[in-house]
């Protein structure tokens, strides 16, 4: 079964992220890797798929610099 029909079966839609994080632990070589080694390496692909875990919910990146 492919990643799609997988996501679909789910109630997901198959987005790019959805679909490019599963390839970067089926074609990795590292056996386990944070939420932030996979968005390195989908940096170093230069994949779009959104923010840094680190800043996606940090309540200081909505606040103004002082």
């Amino acid at each position: 079964m492919s990643n799609i029909e997988d996501l679909k079966n789910t109630g997901l839609k198959a987005t790019l992220p959805r679909l490019k994080i599963p390839d970067v632990f089926q074609n990795g070589e590292q056996r386990h890797m944070t939420a932030e080694d996979v968005f390195r390496v989908l940096l170093q692909e230069r994949s779009d798929i959104g923010r840094p875990p680190s800043t996606a919910c940090s309540p200081s990146s909505s606040r103004p610099a002082s």
